[in-house]
């Protein structure tokens, strides 16, 4: 039930965030509204990897799946945390050069704003990270039941 709510809490956070961050080509006077956002999102999405991590302990403990099965598991959630990690280092990326930098960059739009401003709230919570996440929790959960298995 609470990975249930904290999925679809985390998921209108996702959107909330994106929704009060401030478009690079947009000019700001506002301040970081979005930092508000970001500020719960984070507990939120942190409670949601918990109560998954346990909810797929549990399922795994109830269920005898083979080793090619949890490999087939482990290796999918590598292979898409890696692009995810590639997915997220893009968007930075593609982020500061339409900026016109970083924030220690005199040229940049951010110059001295510091890097949790209200051009770069999606930066640091969005679908990249949430999945991310998810398949942190994959990699673990999954990992240690093969190697539970690799035991016997």
């Amino acid at each position: 039930m609470i990975a249930s709510v904290t999925l679809i809490s985390s998921l209108i956070l996702i959107i909330l965030v994106d929704l009060f961050t401030v478009s690079p080509e947009k000019i700001s006077g506002n301040g970081n509204i979005g930092v508000s956002v970001v500020i719960v999102a984070i507990p939120v999405y942190i409670v949601f990897l918990g109560s998954s991590l346990l909810l797929i302990s549990r399922i795994l403990k109830a269920n005898k799946l083979n080793k090619k099965t949890l490999s087939a598991v482990l290796t999918g959630s590598l292979v898409v945390g890696i692009l995810l990690i590639y997915g997220q280092l893009n968007m930075v990326e593609t982020l500061f050069q339409e900026l016109g930098g970083c924030p220690d960059q005199i040229s940049s739009r951010v110059y001295h704003f510091g890097y949790l401003n209200q051009y770069t709230n999606t930066m640091f919570y969005n679908p990249y990270i949430f999945g991310l996440g998810v398949c942190l929790v994959l990699i673990w959960t999954f990992s240690r039941k093969l190697l539970a298995k690799c035991k016997k």
